[in-house]
């Protein structure tokens, strides 16, 4: 078996990850180390990512305390040879420390497109382990050492001893299920357009909201490229939701995401837009298929003039980028006219249709009553003239020119 290679821009998205992260392959009965990500060499204490990448794949338990060197390996090559989960606690030095910091490790096999099983580990700092003399131990240290013999010490100590606040494991695993939630939905979501599919409807596209603890917790580009080929769904039938404040946390980072989703085929939708403080940056560095514009302006809709001026303005800026728009909250015929006539090219609210059971659409369907939607054969003509302004005096201004 050969070692795989993540391609260029994979390999250097997930490197830059401030998450501690490893992804490990095993060949010939021999665990191979793929990537390491920036947050493990700061855990770790690696000023070289070279160094650790040596490390790790010529003497990978030689910093491990001797009491838990023969635990750690054995539970990587359980892990490696009979699949399932892997958890364990453990005490390493690092090249900058003395001392023995204590690590949480928790980890999942996860299959390439081509058919590869990769071991992702991701690693959490649980604090330092002393080794004071047996006479001058304290309640603190003498605990933490009858715990950190057992398997699964941290699921019983999420609380920290001094000060009674969730310790980082805690916050760790609260981002892992979170992920592991958002992915549930994206599951869901694709049942449901299948079931769409098979009952005859127009398979419209659906949206996903991703956080924060989404791209950092997780490779979540190619999670979701794995699982909507899976559900043999045409990339483009689903869009890819992210908020101004996701984006801000870590602009490259998360400029690169969305590039490779893009690449991929997937639509790209900065949500929420308006609601933030440098959005023009963003969209300056940034390209995004469509805007959704913050229900708040539809809010201000009848008491601010100013409101409906920036929204127009807004649009305008939008179609000349070439980018589509929707606007969140409409509730009213005249919010609805007015969006049309500033050209936003969709529109979202309880003045069309109030959330229902997907059972429910269904029974429209076969009652032959209006769910909703455009006729998709003529959606790309209504969308192209959906983008005229009427409010864009220029328009009027060429015409008298020519």
């Amino acid at each position: 078996m050969e070692k795989y290679q993540f391609d260029s821009a994979t390999k250097a998205a997930l490197e830059k990850l401030r998450v501690p992260l490893a992804v490990y392959q095993f060949i010939d009965k021999r665990v191979v180390t793929i990537l390491l990500s920036d947050g493990f060499c700061e855990l770790f204490g690696f000023d070289n990512k070279d160094d650790a990448y040596y490390v790790m794949d010529h003497d990978m338990y030689r910093a491990t305390h001797p009491e838990d060197r023969a635990r750690a390996a054995d539970a990587a090559y359980r892990f490696a040879i009979e699949g399932g989960n892997y958890e364990v606690v453990y005490r390493t030095l690092t090249h900058k420390r003395t001392d023995y910091m204590i690590v949480h490790a928790i980890g999942e096999h996860i299959r390439t497109e081509d058919g590869v099983t990769l071991a992702y580990i991701w690693y959490a700092y649980e604090g330092t382990y002393t080794t004071e003399n047996e006479d001058n131990k304290t309640s603190l240290s003498a605990a933490m050492e009858r715990t950190v013999r057992e398997e699964n010490m941290i699921k019983g100590n999420y609380f920290d001893y001094l000060t009674g606040l969730p310790n980082m494991s805690y916050f760790f695993e609260l981002a892992h299920e979170w992920r592991k939630l958002d992915l549930f939905v994206t599951e869901q979501v694709l049942e449901k357009m299948k079931k769409q599919g098979e009952a005859g409807l127009y398979v419209v596209s659906e949206s996903v909201n991703l956080s924060r603890a989404d791209f950092t917790s997780c490779d979540i580009v190619e999670e979701i490229r794995r699982r909507v080929d899976a559900a043999g769904l045409s990339r483009d039938k689903i869009n890819i939701e992210v908020t101004e404040s996701v984006i801000g946390s870590d602009f490259e980072f998360m400029k690169s995401q969305i590039e490779r989703f893009r690449s991929l085929g997937f639509r790209v939708w900065m949500d929420d837009f308006g609601s933030g403080y440098s959005t023009l940056d963003v969209l300056q560095s940034i390209r995004f298929d469509l805007i959704k514009f913050d229900m708040r302006f539809m809010k201000e809709f009848n008491t601010s003039e100013k409101s409906r001026i920036m929204l127009t303005e807004l649009i305008r800026m939008a179609i000349s980028l070439g980018v589509d728009t929707v606007c969140e909250g409409v509730e009213t015929k005249e919010q609805a006219d007015f969006l049309r006539e500033i050209g936003c090219t969709m529109m979202q609210g309880y003045y069309f249709c109030r959330p229902i059971p997907f059972e429910k659409i269904l029974e429209r369907y076969q009652k032959v009553i209006q769910i909703g939607f455009e006729n998709p054969e003529e959606s790309g003509y209504y969308a192209a003239v959906g983008k005229i302004n009427l409010y864009d005096l220029a328009i009027l201004s060429n015409e008298d020119q020519e």
